[in-house]
């Protein structure tokens, strides 16, 4: 049976990584054959002090003293988990903090499939620390559920085709992945679209169409009138209501009436 721990580097615990850190050392010590002294403990002294020393090896200076004095490798991971995830009070406020955090889980505006996929299995990891094991069935309705809507083409055949229980997180991740993939150079021809679009306007910023002359696509001389209408006097009315200012009459201005101004004699 495999002893080797002068030799091994075992992670070392820090403030964020608990979780992480014993998945790690289980499967350290598992395959040192150590794993057993620590879970169910052990009549054999040397056996016990070796997955002690494994133990220590994997914290920091600080809890090396306090864990070294226990009796036994299961008394010292005990007294850790204790100082990491507190008593079975704190351990149920935890689970009910993080059942919320879970439940209102969904994917942030432009995310990657990846980044979720971790976020959701750092979620599960650190429930089932704490006792509460989350089904795999469920894990995965809770992901195809907060899918957004630019997956959709994927999501819909694994819950309509596909049992959730013949699911793993690996084989959504997978397929989520393949299609987000795939939606990427479209983005990007969408991009080199707009740029193409963005030079035709720097080009001809006003549209310069054929119906502008002058400068800056402006109307030279007399605007056109739809026929059958009077054009619009100075002050925004009509010739029709005007009242010339020469002869009295309406229906034109002063400027247009053809009688004579006083003092003037007609030909």
């Amino acid at each position: 049976m495999v002893r080797e721990v002068e030799s091994a580097q075992f992670p070392l615990l820090t403030c964020m990584n608990y979780t992480d850190w014993v998945v790690m050392m289980k499967v350290m010590l598992k395959a040192r054959g150590l794993w057993s002294m620590i879970k169910h403990g052990t009549d054999d002294k040397q056996e016990d002090q070796m997955a002690l020393e494994a133990l220590l090896r994997g914290v920091p200076v600080e809890y090396q003293s306090t864990l070294g004095r226990k009796k036994t490798a299961k008394l010292a991971w005990e007294s850790l988990e204790k100082m990491r995830l507190g008593d079975d009070r704190v351990k149920k406020v935890r689970v009910q903090q993080l059942r919320r955090e879970y439940e209102a889980l969904k994917f942030r505006e432009g995310e990657k499939v990846e980044d979720f996929t971790l976020r959701l299995q750092s979620l599960v990891s650190e429930l089932g620390a704490l006792g509460k094991k989350m089904d795999d069935e469920e894990v995965m309705g809770k992901y195809l559920r907060a899918a957004p809507k630019r997956l959709e083409p994927v999501v819909v055949p694994m819950e309509t085709l596909l049992y959730l229980s013949e699911l793993t997180i690996e084989d959504v991740t997978g397929r989520l992945r393949v299609y987000e993939d795939r939606l990427v150079p479209s983005a990007e021809q969408a991009a080199e679209g707009d740029k193409l679009l963005l030079g035709k306007e720097e080009k001809n910023p006003r549209g310069g169409g054929a119906s502008s002359s002058g400068r800056g696509g402006q109307w030279r001389g007399k605007p056109r009138w739809r026929s059958g209408g009077a054009e619009p006097g100075e002050d925004g009315g009509s010739r029709a209501k005007d009242k010339c200012r020469r002869c009295g009459r309406l229906g034109h201005w002063a400027r247009d009436c053809r009688v004579p101004r006083r003092g003037e004699h007609s030909e």
